[in-house]
This record gives structure tokens, sequence and C-alpha cells, in this order.
């Protein structure tokens, strides 16, 4: 199954799924046939890379998942994930589960060997194609879009948001810290607008229907009680956004502030630096995106469960000077830059192919799984 929890679901995001498996598979040998299903008859070498959060061990301590362990995963050569934190519960919960299993340590990665069959367990953090966003020439459609978003705005200072619908992004969290920075500081009012782009997702899912009226009530409750004539404190939008108007909002922000609860990865953290090709603006990021093991050199990382002190930390992301949101931003969109999807596709493939000796008809092959 192919899916990606990490932004959100946007017009053009089948064709980037589509890209991501091009590059793998541009990654392997010649000979390799790289697909997205497993044919054991004709693949020797096998990888399948987990763009999800893994749970830690107690999870399947849960009585009603007895007789749940990870020996399917167990089936291919080399798995990749997103954090170091998911290899370590990977390899608690083999442990937990699988006790026969034994398990070596080595550069970073675990080789878990059971049933006679050997698996290399490896953090490969997925990332973009950097070069689609980084690009300083704008072009006119983004350029005009940037100067429309600023002027609605009307001088006040943009805080962005960009997730799809789910409960694990922390949208209702942030509404509340916002609400607190509001609160909090009556200077800003009128000063700062939160921009939170909410992009559909499983609409026919009750759960998902209730946590999109609590959504807008909340964004209700704080426009009513601290909106002016002329100024909307949460402009709320219930849509998918093109790329034009993706990077233009990415652009236009003073503030990204991409803090979900729990998130394999979030691709939208790297998007908006990598955008940023005038090392402007101020990257807030929750402690718990796998994102945050990369970015933590320049964004101000915070808990999205501390109202508090997640006010704090917009209120500091509002203030920081120029030239440190230039220091901030540039060792972000380098250390982006360094590791693109490409880096990422290249030390993926290049294990799946190096894991294991075979020799057999037709010569080796491998293929690789995205989940």
């Amino acid at each position: 199954m192919l899916s990606q929890s990490e932004r959100p679901f946007r017009q053009d995001d089948r064709s980037d799924v589509v890209k991501r498996g091009s590059c793998l598979g541009s990654r392997l040998s010649p000979d390799a046939g790289c697909g997205f299903h497993q044919d054991e008859r004709a693949i020797a070498r096998s990888g399948i890379f987990s763009s999800h959060s893994f749970p830690a061990a107690g999870y399947f301590r849960d009585p009603a998942l007895e007789g749940t362990d990870p020996s399917g995963l167990l089936q291919f050569d080399v798995i990749g994930f997103q954090t170091a934190r998911d290899l370590r519960n990977f390899v608690d919960c083999v442990r937990h589960c699988l006790p026969d299993a034994r398990l070596t340590h080595a550069e970073g990665k675990y080789e878990v060997s059971t049933n006679g069959h050997r698996t290399t367990a490896g953090v490969y953090p997925i990332s973009i194609d950097y070069e689609s966003f980084a690009g300083e020439d704008i072009d006119p459609p983004v350029l005009e879009r940037v100067e429309s978003i600023k002027k609605s705005l009307a001088g006040s200072q943009l805080i962005l948001s960009v997730d799809r619908l789910d409960y694990t992004k922390g949208i209702l969290e942030r509404l509340s810290a916002y609400r607190l920075l509001l609160s909090r500081h009556p200077e800003l009012r009128e000063k700062v607008t939160l921009i939170q782009i909410t992009v559909p997702s499983r609409e026919d899912i009750p759960e998902y229907q209730q946590l999109r009226v609590r959504i807008e009530n909340s964004v209700s409750r704080i426009n009513g009680e601290f909106g002016r004539d002329a100024w909307i404190p949460v402009q709320y939008f219930y849509r998918s956004v093109s790329h034009t108007d993706l990077i233009a909002y990415y652009r236009a922000a003073d503030v990204a502030a991409v803090t979900p609860l729990r998130d394999g990865m979030n691709l939208v953290a790297k998007e908006f630096c990598a955008s940023r090709f005038d090392n402007r603006g101020a990257l807030v990021l929750s402690e718990f995106a796998g994102a945050a093991d990369e970015l933590r050199i320049g964004a101000l990382i915070v808990n999205p469960y501390d109202a508090e002190r997640f006010a704090d930390v917009l209120h500091d992301a509002l203030c920081l000077s120029e030239s440190e949101q230039a220091v901030r931003m540039h060792a972000m969109r380098l250390e982006i830059e360094a590791r693109d999807v490409y880096r990422w596709a290249d030390l993926f493939a290049s294990d799946c192919w190096n894991t294991t000796e075979f020799v057999g008809v037709g010569g080796p092959r491998a293929a690789g799984a995205y989940y």
C-alpha cells in the first residue's frame, strides 16, 4: 500500500509519489526489478521503507494485539525507518516479540537474524526534491500570488500551517496555543494572522468529520473573541492547494508552524525551508516530527502538548531578527539540500543491493516497497 502521512495530499501528490518510486528505481542496478509488490519467485533482494512512525514496544503488549509481531517485516532484506527513534522502537519490538532473534549492531544499523534469514534495519530519512522548491527565479504566477497574500494581510505577520485533516497533526493544540498567544500579548492583535490550510482527508469517516467540526468551532471562537472589523485572527481554508499556491504561501510566511503530535517525517517543514531562498522566515517544529532530528539546527523546537510553552515559542519566532532568521534558515537549507530525495534513494537502494549475496537464474534482482 502506498501512503504519505508526512504532508497533505495535494493535487500533484499522485505524481509526486510516483516520482519517489521512480527515483528509487533509477538508483537500483539496471538488472534490478523495482516495484511496489514483492514477487518471491523473481526477487532475491527486497527492501521496505516505512514512512510512518514505528510504535514503541509497549504498544505490542496490548492484549488485543496478542500474536502480532514484526516477523512479516523480517521477510525483507532491508527495512528503512525515518528516524533513530523508529529504529530503536523496532529493535525493542523484535526483542520483546521475538526473543530468539539474534541482533547485532554496527555503523548505525542493526542486523536481525531469524529462521535462517538476515535483515538489515537502518535509518533513511526521506526528503524532497530540493531544487523544485529552491529556485531563486520566481515564476510570475508565484510572485503575483505572494503579493496577493501579503496584500490580504494588510501588513500583519503571517504564521502559516498546512496539514491534511488528521488528529495526529495537532491542529487543535496549535489553535489553543495561538489563542493563548493573543491573550498574553494584546500588542500582537491586528499585527499577526494565522493561516491554517487543512487539506480534506478521509471525509467519510465519522471521527474525521467530528475533528473537522471541532477545528472549525475553535477557529470561530478565536475569531469571535479577538477579531476586529479589519482583522481576522485565523484565516481558515479547508481545501487542497496547488503547487504554485503552496510555494507562494511558504514565501509569504514569517513563521511556519509545523507541530504534529506524531509524524514519521513531515515534509512540509522541509518544503518551507527549501522555498526560502531569501533565508528569511522561522520554523516552529514539533519535537515529535521526524524532521526535528535533522532541522533542530535551525528550527525552534516545541512540545505541542504544552500550550503555554508553545505560545512562548510562537512569540519568539515572530520576534526573531533578520540576521538570526538568516543564520537558522541557511543552516536548515544546507542540510535539506545535502540530504534530498535523491540521496535518500541512493542510500536505500545501495543497501538493498549490497545486503546479501545471490546467484541464480537471470542474475540478482532487487525490489523496493514504500508504505
